[in-house]
């Protein structure tokens, strides 16, 4: 087999340098149609992505109301009645972005699979209640740092959100 030199660097005929060519893309269709074999979504449970999303805001509904609601009025406002000029507009914004958020938990459900899920249940509290406490807090304490919200309102949101994020994960469980 012939080789050229080329300063300092020796090139093969073309012959070889055309079947290595083959041989790699053979070798890359090979693991991609391995790769697509083994990354498939499974069937995304619509019912429970609305469920999920309807059980976060009735449960934000409850945390922000008569639970934790006078006490966050009393630290973000003292001796101040809050009232929202338009509380619908602020609750059907919240409950989009939590049918979003639902949606994405859906699709991460579905990517795991059925049967991984049924052999292992506690799958479902531990994925969301880790995005809660590895993503979701962490970013509502960086972002309320920087505005200086005092550290009660900060306990009090994310503790919502780890609520919330394992109400999701238990209606995926229940209806799964």
């Amino acid at each position: 087999m012939p080789t050229f030199f080329w300063p300092g660097i020796a090139v093969e005929g073309v012959e070889a340098i055309a079947r290595r060519a083959l041989h790699l893309s053979r070798a890359l269709r090979y693991r991609v149609r391995k790769r697509r074999r083994r990354n498939v979504l499974g069937p995304v449970n619509w019912i429970a992505v609305v469920v999920a999303a309807l059980a976060a805001g009735l449960l934000a509904f409850a945390w922000f109301g008569p639970l934790f609601g006078p006490a966050k009025a009393r630290k973000v406002a003292p001796g101040k009645i809050l009232a929202r000029s338009r509380p619908e507009r602020v609750a059907a914004i919240t409950g989009g972005l939590l049918l979003l958020t639902s949606v994405m938990m859906g699709h991460m459900f579905a990517r795991i699979g059925t049967e991984t899920l049924a052999a292992r249940p506690w799958l479902y509290f531990m994925m969301s209640g880790g995005l809660a406490l590895a993503f979701v807090i962490p970013a509502l304490w960086i972002s309320f740092s920087h505005i200086r919200v005092p550290t009660r309102v900060a306990m009090i949101d994310a503790g919502y959100w780890l609520a919330a994020y394992l109400a999701m994960g238990g209606v995926f469980w229940l209806l799964g």
